[in-house]
C-alpha cells in the first residue's frame, strides 16, 4: 500500500540513514537496532509490560491519583483553574481534591488564563508547586506567553 511505500521511502532517506549510523538513540524502535533494555545514558528505561498487580484505571483517574498523591506527600503542592474546586473541573480531574486538601490548595480561579497562568509562574518562582489547569488545552494559547517565556 503507499502506506508502506511512504515508510520505506523514509528510511531510505540519506539523512536517516545518517542519523541511525551516528547511534543517536532511537528507544523502543526497530530502526535503532538495540534492545530496550539495553543501558543508554541518554534514555530513560522504558517498561514492556505494566505489572499483573497493575491497577487498570482511565486518564482521568491516573491525573487525579497523581494530584492526589503529590498533594499528599507535599504541601507545597496546589492546583488552580477554572472550576477545579467546588465543580471537580470540567472533566473532573480534580474530584474530591477540594474535598480532602481545602479551599487553600484547591482554588476557582477566574476566566483569565492568561492572569492565573502568571499567577502559577510567580507561586513556583516564590518555591511553591502550583498545577494550572486549563479546561481545554486551546485555553492555554491566552496562557502562551506564561508558559513559553517563564
Amino acid at each position: 500500500p503507499a502506506e508502506a511505500s511512504a515508510a520505506r521511502a523514509v528510511l531510505e532517506r540519506p539523512d536517516y540513514r545518517s542519523i541511525k549510523e551516528q547511534g543517536v538513540p532511537l528507544r523502543n524502535s526497530r530502526a535503532s537496532g538495540r534492545n530496550s533494555g539495553e543501558n543508554d545514558a541518554h534514555a530513560a528505561p522504558v517498561a514492556q509490560t505494566l505489572p499483573a498487580d497493575a491497577p487498570r484505571m482511565t486518564v482521568r483517574d491516573a491525573l487525579n491519583s497523581a494530584m492526589s498523591e503529590e498533594m499528599a506527600r507535599d504541601e507545597k503542592v496546589f492546583i488552580m483553574g477554572e472550576e477545579v474546586g467546588e465543580y471537580q473541573g470540567a472533566y473532573k480531574i480534580t474530584k474530591g481534591l477540594l474535598q480532602k486538601f481545602g479551599a487553600e490548595r484547591v482554588r476557582d480561579t477566574p476566566i483569565t488564563e492568561a492572569g492565573f497562568t502568571g499567577i502559577g509562574v510567580g507561586a513556583a518562582f516564590m518555591g511553591l508547586k502550583p498545577i494550572v489547569e486549563f479546561m481545554t488545552f486551546n485555553f492555554s494559547m491566552q496562557a502562551i506567553d506564561h508558559i513559553v517565556n517563564s
